[in-house]
Parts: structure tokens; sequence; C-alpha cells
């Protein structure tokens, strides 16, 4: 999120007007890094950390057999990773494949990229040099449960997040997660077994796949999926807009 920023003497008249305007209301950040923004620029106690929510009962329903199956025919016998390359560099998907040959393991290893423009991304990750048989581009799917539920990794190098729907999605199937410690993101961070790397780090990204390629399959993520329900369903966030109306009112 970026918030305005004004310089000189109408500038910063302009912000004292809109301190005397916005006084009165409330403002919920819905990640960290929004949340740190809205302070910089409302009064404090104007402003609450209300963090996103998912809906779990249409995330189920994002799923499909056929889907799944055509997923499955690119990622048998592989080490397969899926990243959502919806904005290249926003999403760090020069990151995740710049990682791709740093990765050790005895099976070969796919980088699956989903985006909105699959030629365009084909063509940038060319002109980068990042592009080799070990990348698949794939358009966008609204079947991202069925993703989850056939990758062994889903990984989000983000530079830049307002939140981390995708990583809370993903932290609720049973794959493996990597992702950034990046403002937006790391609101994210207490999440049990989801693993966080350095920002811009593509060696950083390769070694986590790599440490986490023997545990594949064994490990229990029992105990974030019930994180994530606990803390990111709709009756979590409901919690959380409840108890910060209680205490607006009670000022």
């Amino acid at each position: 999120m970026t918030l305005p920023s004004y310089n000189g003497f109408k500038g910063r008249l302009k912000l004292v007007i809109q301190h005397v305007i916005y006084t009165g209301i409330t403002f919920a950040g819905v990640s960290s890094a929004v949340y740190r923004d809205l302070k910089t620029f409302f009064p404090d106690n104007n402003v609450y950390l209300v963090a996103n929510a998912i809906d779990f009962k249409l995330l189920d329903k994002r799923s499909s057999n056929e889907y799944q199956t055509s997923l499955s025919d690119l990622t048998t016998g592989k080490v397969s990773i899926a990243i959502f390359g919806t904005h290249f560099l926003r999403k760090g998907v020069d990151i995740a494949s710049r990682s791709l040959p740093l990765v050790h393991s005895a099976l070969p290893v796919v980088l699956l990229v989903f985006a909105h423009d699959v030629e365009k991304t084909i063509h940038t990750l060319k002109e980068e040099s990042f592009f080799s048989d070990s990348i698949v581009v794939l358009p966008v799917t609204e079947y991202v449960k069925s993703i989850f539920d056939t990758v062994d990794f889903f990984v989000s190098p983000s530079r830049d997040e307002a939140f981390g729907y995708a990583v809370v999605e993903a932290s609720s199937s049973s794959c493996e997660v990597i992702a950034s410690l990046v403002p937006g993101q790391d609101t994210l961070k207490d999440i049990p077994e989801t693993i966080w790397i350095s920002p811009n780090d593509s060696v950083g990204l390769a070694n986590a796949i790599t440490d986490r390629i023997p545990l594949l399959h064994s490990s229990d993520f029992s105990s974030r999926k019930d994180y994530i329900l606990s803390h990111y369903s709709i009756a979590a966030w409901v919690n959380s807009v409840n108890a910060m109306y209680s205490e607006v009112f009670s000022l």
C-alpha cells in the first residue's frame, strides 16, 4: 500500500486537514505493512490491525479433478514447485527462476509459473536468460486448491505484498510453503512449519527447497492447518472486527 506523500507548505497543510477530517474515522489495516502505513498518516488511536481472512469453504470449491490430473502429468516423478507470477518482479518470478539450478535433487525439478499473460512471461524469462526446460508457464486458474494439492512446494519470494493470501491458502494444504519475509507477508511469520527466507535471496530459496526435499510427503502439517483455521478463517476475522468495534465504542 502506498499512501500520499506531501511536501512543502501546501503539502503539510493538506496533511493537517486530512488529520482533522479523519479524526473521527476508524481504519483497519489488513496486514502489518498496511497497518504501519496507516499509522504514519492517521492518528494512532484511529488505526487497528485486523488481518485479512480466507473463506475456506470457497477455497474447497476451487478444485477440479480434471485440472489436478493435468498438473500431475507435468509433475509426476519430479520435485514440483509452484509460484503465482501475476507480476513478474513483485512476485519474485526471477528469484524463483534463478534458484532452480541451485537446487540439489536426485529427481528433476520443475517450476510451474502461473501468469496472466503466458507469452509475455515466457518472453521476459527468455530475455533475462532465466528460461529453461525446467520452467513451465501456465495461465492463471481458479482451481488454486488443485495446485496446492498437487505440487511439492509453493513459493512466494515476493518483494512486496499487501497481505499474502496465497501463503495462507497454501499453508492450509499439505505442500511445503516458502515465503520471503517482506512487509505484508511478515504478518504471517508466526504460521507454524512455513519457511521464511530473506528478500531477494535466490540462494536462500534454493537452500530451503533442497533442505526440505528429503522430508517431502513425511511431514504432518496438522498444526499448521489448525493455526490457519484459528487465525485466518472468516470466524477469526469476525472476532477481530467485533473486538475492534468494542474498543472503538468504549473510547
